[in-house]
């Protein structure tokens, strides 16, 4: 039998029965019988289609190897960088606060740790069960954490930032621990180890030191030196000078892992230490001041009231103080929401710095720069006098002296001594035959004194107050210039307005001879490790009248302790002028109690201004808080 080959072709041939391809149900063919054309043309078929498979393939091939190469390529360092950052973070270094001192060099505050739970979006989950989780964990772990603040914080953060967001600041040491452990298992998640400010001195110091704050969104914007976990000043020196406070942050390039933990320091630049700063202040003569001022103010039950004692020889401030006051840590070491309800919404405004932001009428304190215009002006002398009589009658109007019946025959010693009103009437808008310094002299002069514009102190805020003219007048619907308002204007009354700085600013300028100096809290600028690296020099602003003038001016100032409205001021250890004020306003007889002061009176080195708010008579209310701090001030000798 002839072999056969199982893997040769076997030709059909026409015996041999077709084959089927297709068959119905009951097995009958469908297709037609293959014939050797159709079947090598069925082949050719199969050929075709294996060869557009391929060329398909190959076709995805190239597809792939372009944009394998776009991406590797073109676009490579675009994701090269987008990887790394995943990996590697720039982290703000922040740089230690400078240190506030006083005239001694004791520091005023402190800086203390701050341990500050803090959450990077970007390496949080994306779903927002995820991210509640986180917060439920966090609240579980320390209960002071706001879960409802907390939650909103994460779930509107948006996702790709890497700006860190605060969680929760002053974490005591114990819940840090804790919290310690839970975060290390939590992605985005971390206790930073910041510095924050302690105010040792509270009240005492609150408005002339200030504050810290978080930036807002508008400063960080306005500021590339700030970052969300930086503090600003928000008040006093801590805000006029918070650019040398701050000094420059650093920055530091870490490797991280996906649970934002830090694996390694690939760089840093190390932070800029803010400059510690040297004031004029005296600590126990601020605290003394502060003390008096708080306790005439509570006594009384009035609304506030400020003091400033400063150098007359050079404008250095030595004490400044407001009231009411607040505590500064509330606002930097986290208060309850309690405590800030009743600053914000004490009616007494106890953030308001009265000292030089509060605008008041002067009162009687003013009568020694209009005496000293009319000695310049050689309209009086030290021997030209009036007979009060209990005041002086104008037409239908009576201006009165605060004394029923008068004070007799007066020069102007006796006129500065016991506030005579009808000698200062008569100098600032003159009667009958005597001719007056008239309102534009006048204003003249107390432009000259530094009122009716800002003095320039170091501190923001300040306030220029206010002085009467005969063009404000003129305004639209506002009534003429009557002598009357000349009158009020020369006693301190009516609508001229100063503030406490610039009073005690002019009684400087009395006691020193005639120079109006720059009023200032800053003496020197250190750098960290100590180097004087600026010191403050006194400025001159102006000078008011000649030396004669105030000369005679102080000896009236002298008599006013010696035998007039200032007389409990007598018995201090040494020789001390002054000027008392009773300021009326508003409606109802009420006023503000002023006194000014300085001593010794022969060396003047030292001027104390008091001003409390709705406190009757100077002498009674501002003349023991003036004598309380020149007591401590020259009793420590």
């Amino acid at each position: 039998m002839k072999r056969i080959d199982p893997f040769s072709p076997v030709p059909l041939s026409r015996g041999l029965r077709p084959i089927v391809l297709r068959r119905d149900q009951r097995g009958h063919d469908l297709d037609e019988h293959l014939t050797p054309a159709k079947t090598e043309a069925h082949i050719g078929s199969i050929e075709l289609l294996q060869l557009r498979i391929i060329v398909v393939l190959v076709a995805l091939f190239f597809v792939i190897f372009a944009r394998v190469t776009y991406l590797q390529i073109a676009q490579g360092d675009i994701y090269r960088l987008a990887s790394e950052r995943n990996r590697v973070r720039l982290e703000t270094i922040i740089a230690p606060r400078g240190i506030i001192l006083d005239r001694h060099e004791q520091p005023l505050l402190n800086n203390t740790p701050n341990f500050t739970l803090v959450a990077i979006p970007a390496d949080l989950p994306a779903a927002a069960d995820e991210r509640r989780a986180i917060v439920d964990e966090l609240a579980a772990t320390l209960p002071s954490l706001n879960r409802d603040v907390v939650r909103t914080a994460l779930l509107d953060a948006p996702t790709g930032s890497i700006q860190p967001i605060t969680l929760s600041e002053h974490v005591d040491y114990h819940s840090a621990i804790r919290l310690s452990t839970t975060i290390a298992r939590m992605p985005g998640v971390s206790l930073e180890t910041l510095s924050t400010r302690s105010y040792p001195y509270g009240t005492a110091f609150a408005h002339v030191i200030g504050y810290l704050g978080k930036p807002s969104s508008e400063e960080l914007a306005d500021d590339s030196y700030l970052s969300p976990l930086s503090v600003i000043g928000r008040m006093g020196i801590e805000q006029y000078y918070d650019v040398e406070l701050r000094g420059r942050d650093g920055i530091r390039e870490v490797e991280r892992d996906h649970l934002n933990k830090q694996l390694s320091v690939i760089a840093n630049r190390d932070s800029v230490p803010g400059q510690n700063l040297v004031l004029a202040l005296d600590r126990p003569l601020q605290e003394t001041l502060s003390a008096g001022l708080h306790g005439m103010v509570k006594r009384l039950g009035v609304p506030g009231g400020a003091a400033i004692a400063l150098d007359p020889r050079n404008g250095e401030i030595l004490a400044i103080v407001s009231e009411p006051s607040f505590d500064p840590n509330l606002f930097t070491q986290g208060g309850d929401s309690t405590a800030f309800d009743t600053i914000f919404q004490d009616p007494d405004h106890p953030l308001f710095f009265r000292a030089i932001s509060g605008a008041y009428p002067s009162g009687s304190t003013i009568k020694p720069v209009i005496a000293a215009a009319g000695l310049a002006e050689g309209l009086i002398n030290e021997r030209t006098t009036v007979n009060s009589v209990g005041g002086i009658k104008v037409g239908p109007n009576f201006f009165p002296d605060w004394k029923q019946g008068g004070h007799g025959l007066t020069d102007v010693r006796k006129a500065l001594a016991e506030s005579v009103n009808t000698f200062f009437y008569i100098l600032g808008g003159g009667f009958e035959d005597r001719l007056g310094l008239g309102v534009d002299r006048i204003v003249h002069y107390l432009e000259r004194f530094g009122l009716g514009k800002k003095l320039g102190v170091d501190l923001p805020n300040e306030t220029g107050g206010f002085l009467p003219t005969k063009d404000w007048r003129k305004r639209p619907g506002a009534q003429v210039w009557y002598l009357g308002d000349t009158y009020h204007l020369a006693i301190g009354q009516g609508y001229i307005n100063l503030t406490p700085l610039q009073v005690a600013s002019y009684t400087a300028a009395i006691a020193n001879g005639g120079t109006l100096f720059r009023p200032h809290l800053l003496k020197k600028i250190l750098s960290a490790d100590g180097t004087v690296e600026q010191e403050t020099t006194p400025t001159a602003i102006g000078k008011t009248v000649d030396p004669q003038s105030l000369a005679i001016v102080r000896s009236g100032m002298r008599e006013a302790v010696v035998t007039g409205s200032a007389r409990a001021l007598g018995d201090l250890p040494v020789p001390v002028a002054a000027k008392t004020g009773t300021a009326q306003f508003g409606s109802g007889g009420r006023t503000h109690a002023w006194l000014t002061s300085f001593a010794p009176y022969d060396r003047p080195e030292i001027v104390v201004t008091v001003v409390i708010e709705e406190g009757g008579e100077g002498t009674i209310a501002a003349l023991p808080v003036a004598k309380q701090a020149l007591a401590h001030y020259f009793g420590r000798r």
